[in-house]
């Protein structure tokens, strides 16, 4: 079809409605109507706690306006809420879907925030991304970085004015089913893990930021951690072993009281 085959057109939603994932659907325009451009699909009477599927598209993008009530969307992991006259954009390859917002939804979505917020603040142990330490070096935060060789060890410190704490932690992730992130002493006895982390196979770091309040707090010590790969029996791989020999320069206990 080319430009001059189009042909102007109206539609309503009187004009053949179906259902699609249980809603009422017009579809307003498509890629015939369109020269390929785009289509254009319209659903409403979206009860609350519907949802759908968490998808992937990989030829075309997807968009989304709300006309009225109340949307949540999630892309790549990440939720937000949508009134009316909101456009949501969901650009190809990255997951994306929807949820029509009920009490429950709110509540899951404002504890998210919360511990989005408790992340940017230092506080959490947790694993975060490249582009968490990007944004928050532009937003001016006072960031330490380490780098321990897969294998070895580094020393390290944190100072007063620190506001995150972070170590690349390097490792062969390709083929990993599932990898946590387990914490020893000096005395290589497993004291906490992370089990199941959110790890890119292609990436070849973990990010991992301690907690600023608890690394401000802490004694003089050794701490290693270690990439565990785990499989489907239970079976567990080592992909890496970093130790971090911690050196306390703000004033405090100079070691850990004997348990």
């Amino acid at each position: 079809m080319t430009a001059q085959d189009l042909q102007p057109y109206i539609n309503t939603r009187d004009d053949s409605p179906f259902r699609f994932l249980g809603l009422p659907t017009v579809v307003r325009s498509t890629g015939q109507t369109t020269n390929g451009a785009f289509g254009l699909v319209e659903q409403w009477a979206i009860p609350p706690g519907f949802a759908s599927p968490y998808h992937t598209h990989r030829l075309e993008d997807e968009a989304f306006y709300v006309l009225e009530g109340e949307m949540a969307f999630v892309c790549d992991g990440k939720w937000v809420t949508a009134g009316p006259g909101t456009y949501v954009f969901g650009p190809r390859n990255i997951p994306h879907g929807c949820d029509r917002c009920g009490d429950r939804l709110r509540e899951v979505i404002a504890l998210s925030e919360g511990l989005r917020t408790l992340a940017r603040s230092g506080s959490l142990r947790v694993v975060v991304s490249d582009q968490f330490v990007q944004r928050a070096v532009e937003a001016g935060l006072r960031v330490r970085e380490y780098g321990p060789p897969l294998g070895g060890s580094v020393p390290c410190t944190v100072a007063a004015d620190d506001d995150l704490l972070v170590a690349r932690l390097a490792a062969d992730l390709s083929g990993a089913m599932r990898v946590d992130l387990s914490f020893c002493d000096a005395h290589s006895v497993e004291r906490q893990r992370m089990t199941d982390i959110p790890i890119r196979g292609d990436a070849g770091t973990v990010i991992y930021q301690e907690s600023i309040t608890f690394a401000k707090a802490s004694p003089s010590n050794t701490m290693i951690a270690r990439l565990v790969a785990v499989d489907a029996e239970g079976a567990e791989r080592l992909l890496g072993e970093y130790t971090f020999h911690h050196t306390r320069t703000i004033p405090g206990p100079g070691g850990w009281e004997s348990s």
